[in-house]
């Protein structure tokens, strides 16, 4: 696995490690090579000296070459865990990984903020935007579709992931009922 954007925030990391809930750590238990790269050179720095986790580098695909220790095997997947909506421009982000990467790994899988998240329906009531303010995008199947084909990958799947459910009643059925409702959209494409 190469996991872009790993890293996290430096104040939330100690709290999703303690409660097993930081995807990077969970993809290195689950994977025979994992392999984090991120622009941030101070959460890297500070995962490496606390945590002594190896196989992490600084590295920015638009800019950088491509590291001898990604290049040196064939990788199952790439992982791009809530990284999308942050970056400026997502075809020419993922038009670079699949330039820099495609002959290197088999294929991607994205998670992205739902548009059709319950909650934003929910605050249209209130006349409330809730939003991260590092956040560019929301998603939605087709939109994300749409960026993965204009950067040249095939899109195989979607579904739709919820880390929370609601109390209320009404929105736990809705979730579980029609799962377009929920918070996260993953999909998975094709190096073509």
């Amino acid at each position: 696995v190469i996991h872009f954007g790993f890293a996290d925030h430096i104040p939330l990391i100690e709290t999703k490690i303690f409660y097993d809930q930081w995807l990077h750590g969970r993809l290195i238990k689950s994977s025979s090579d994992c392999f984090g790269v991120d622009t941030n050179s101070e959460s890297i720095d500070f995962i490496k000296n606390k945590y002594n986790i190896d196989h992490l580098l600084v590295f920015d695909v638009l800019k950088d070459k491509v590291p001898i220790s990604i290049k040196s095997k064939y990788w199952d997947i790439v992982v791009l865990g809530e990284v999308l909506e942050h970056v400026n421009n997502p075809v020419e982000f993922l038009n670079a990984i699949k330039t820099k990467l495609g002959k290197y790994v088999q294929k991607i899988v994205i998670t992205v903020p739902n548009a059709m998240d319950i909650i934003n329906i929910n605050n249209v009531f209130y006349n409330i935007e809730y939003i991260n303010s590092d956040h560019r995008y929301w998603f939605t199947p087709y939109t994300l579709a749409k960026i993965l084909t204009e950067s040249g990958l095939s899109v195989k799947n979607f579904t739709f992931s919820q880390t929370y459910y609601p109390k209320n009643f009404i929105k736990k059925f809705l979730i579980n009922r029609f799962p377009m409702f929920r918070e996260t959209l993953i999909m998975d494409a094709f190096f073509s």
